[in-house]
């Protein structure tokens, strides 16, 4: 399943190809063996005066509140803190500092057995001239509070990406202070030893971390990786490797032939065009592929009659979407039907003949970006009769197997539950506002029975409430955020099977 695209270009399409259920917890990546992990916890803790420190599975304090704020550990073993000044640094298990207290914002990632850090330190360069800024309340007759004619104090920032275990740095840039944040830290596993960061490849090795490539556009299906070069693109492999020897060229149109008479379909993978969403990469000999599939070409050849009497031009000219579907010699197309007024979906293969049921040994859905499922409709896994009167089914998605999250909806009130297509019931009926997935495996869930309501827990397997609604969000690490009348908001974490909080109470 392609859960996210780095390329700010892929991430505009509509809806992606889904050959796996989805999992509302991934689990990390593991270490190349051989590799130590430090299995000690270390969960965040508040002590009475809004200080943060961390503490064991038992509670005892193993490092003393002294911070601002604090962030979960990773699972390489470092944590972002504050201090009393808003500056941030990091800290590893033992409580030392391995990143000082100097920086406006840090960010950590891990990638394999290293940890990635992010961070930003912001300064004033007065010698950028160019980019001094005219004062318009400056005043000749000394009228105005400030009489500077020009702000010289530049603001600027440095940022960095450091690997923590070796200090070696792969990313140092200076920039604008206002444009800096968040940039360039998209970091992406590809396996135990491979990661996009950017558009950059880089590989784990037991020195330090390698660099393989440049201009990455983004993952395609079966593991290889799309590399821009000039006006052009090319696959290759996780090492760096070209793939083959052909390159593409990406074109704004899909070629076709109807009856002999050629079609072009106008394409974009910008979601603000009225044009069909797709991109297509053509070869030097003309075949057309649809990005991420490289598998088989669109076929140059198609039937005039598509499905229920409707024409293949009809098709083609009002689709919304075209897409590969994995494993399969065909494409889907999202299509709106305008004597029915709503979207269908038809497949095409690769011969030019059309198709309404996927192959039968083929399982595969449409998932828009959000994760809520297109195709199937909700009535090929949801009974009608499972939803209540006056209710309509108005999004769901797959959570993992059989079980669907389902949103349900009856006029402007919305109920969310856990539809089990196996037993063809409900495993949680939809009576609350909003719920979501935290652990899959040991099956809890958080929910807020109304739009104005707290966070509680669930838990699924035992379909009992564990804490009811108290906290004003919950996460999957285990922390809470929690309003305390004394400190404001605050964040600590909860032992989900006994409920013991991690925090100091406040006489």
């Amino acid at each position: 399943m392609r859960n996210g695209c780095a390329h700010p270009i892929a991430l505009t399409l509509a809806a992606v190809l889904s050959t796996s259920a989805s999992a509302c917890m991934a689990p990390p990546v593991q270490p190349p063996s051989g590799q130590r992990t430090d299995t000690m916890k270390h969960y965040l803790y508040l002590a009475a005066d809004g200080r943060y420190g961390y503490a064991d599975e038992q509670m005892n304090v193993v490092i003393p509140p002294s911070f601002r704020s604090a962030g979960t550990f990773t699972s390489t073993g470092f944590a972002v803190v504050e201090d009393e000044q808003l500056r941030y640094g990091v800290i590893d298990k033992s409580g030392e500092l391995v990143i000082p207290f100097r920086y406006r914002n840090i960010y950590l990632r891990v990638a394999g057995n290293r940890t990635l850090a992010r961070t930003e330190r912001t300064y004033t360069n007065r010698l950028r001239f160019w980019e001094w800024r005219f004062l318009p309340g400056f005043s000749i007759t000394g009228g105005s509070s400030d009489s500077r004619l020009f702000d010289t104090e530049v603001k600027r920032a440095h940022v960095k990406i450091t690997v923590l275990e070796t200090n070696q740095t792969i990313y140092s840039q200076r920039v604008p202070a206002a444009s800096s944040y968040g940039q360039q830290f998209a970091i992406r596993p590809l396996d135990k030893l491979h990661f996009l960061q950017g558009n950059r490849l880089f590989k784990l090795t037991d020195r330090k971390v390698k660099r393989l490539a440049r201009h990455i556009f983004d993952e395609v299906d079966g593991g290889l990786l799309l590399q821009q070069r000039g006006n052009g693109f090319r696959l290759i492999d996780r090492e760096g490797k070209p793939a083959s020897g052909t390159r593409y060229r990406q074109a704004d149109s899909l070629h076709t032939a109807i009856n002999g008479l050629p079609l072009s379909i106008a394409v974009s993978s910008n979601r603000y065009d009225d044009a069909c969403r797709a991109m297509v990469l053509a070869d030097d000999e003309g075949h057309q592929y649809i990005f991420p599939d490289f598998s088989k070409a669109f076929p140059a050849r198609i039937d005039a009659a598509a499905v229920h009497g409707v024409a293949a031009d009809t098709v083609l000219r009002t689709a919304r979407l075209i897409s590969g579907m994995p494993g399969t010699d065909r494409f889907m197309l999202r299509w709106f039907n305008r004597q029915a007024s709503w979207f269908e979906h038809t497949m095409v293969d690769t011969a030019g003949h059309w198709h309404m049921d996927p192959p039968l040994d083929n399982k595969f859905t449409v998932v828009i970006p959000s994760g809520d499922i297109r195709w199937p409709p909700a009535g090929h896994i949801i009974r009608d009769e499972a939803v209540e009167t006056g209710w309509r089914i108005v999004a769901y998605r797959n959570i993992a197997d059989e079980l669907y999250e389902v949103t349900i909806k009856r006029d402007s009130t919305e109920r969310m539950g856990v539809w089990d297509a196996g037993a063809g019931n409900w495993r949680w009926k939809p009576e609350h506002h909003y719920i979501r997935c935290l652990n899959l495996r040991q099956g809890y869930w958080t929910f807020k029975p109304g739009k104005d309501s707290l966070y509680g827990l669930y838990h699924l397997p035992s379909g009992r409430v564990v804490i009811p609604p108290k906290y004003h969000d919950m996460s999957a690490d285990g922390t809470v955020s929690y309003y305390d009348e004394k400190l404001g908001y605050t964040r600590f974490y909860v032992n989900w099977q006994t409920q013991q909080e991690f925090r100091e109470k406040s006489n």
